[in-house]
């Protein structure tokens, strides 16, 4: 995928309070002399569909990766190894998983809810929901003269198992470890 580096460390770092939600996630990397699965403690910053992590948990420091939250599904993940606070993001074109956890469960049901509206996909699936609500209520379709169709959410296929064993090594991290 190609990309405007400085453009992404902008949209990054631009915090003033217009983050959609930003704390410490521990995730799973290939880290060490051997390069062996591990999680490290990191900041993470949502803002739309683009999950960054930073550098350390410090919130000052530099990104060092993004995931576009496009085609992907949130799962709790409640077999994790390490934490009972677990959950993974899967991409339909990865089978690879990317696992995360959290400090309490209520972090988890936290960032796991937003991060499930955080899509494109959710986005347009809420706006459709509310539409159709509207037209019950009212009998109008409020945006009618938008010219926007009332379509059911787009499908996903299956996009497997959760296996949390492996490092999170996939296409829609836009700048890993630079």
């Amino acid at each position: 995928m190609r990309f405007n580096q400085r453009a992404l460390y902008a949209v990054a770092e631009q915090c003033g309070g217009v983050a959609d939600r930003e704390g410490i996630l521990f995730i799973k990397e290939n880290t060490g002399l051997f390069r062996r699965p591990n999680y490290v403690q990191r900041w993470f910053r949502l803002k739309g569909n683009i999950l960054f992590y930073l550098k350390s948990s410090d919130k000052t420091s530099i990104p060092v990766g993004a995931f576009l939250l496009e085609r992907c599904r949130v799962r709790m993940d409640p077999s994790n190894e390490k934490s009972q606070f677990a959950f993974v993001l899967l991409f339909e074109s990865d089978d690879t998983p990317c696992s995360f956890f959290c400090f309490s469960d209520k972090e988890r049901e936290e960032w796991v809810s937003v991060l499930k509206k955080a899509s494109y996909e959710g986005l347009r699936a809420t706006l459709s929901d509310l539409r159709r609500q509207l037209l019950d209520l009212t009998g109008e379709d409020p945006l009618a003269d938008d010219f926007i169709p009332l379509c059911p959410p787009i499908a996903h296929t299956d996009v497997g198992s959760v296996n949390s064993t492996k490092a999170c090594t996939h296409p829609h991290t836009l700048y890993p470890d630079m």
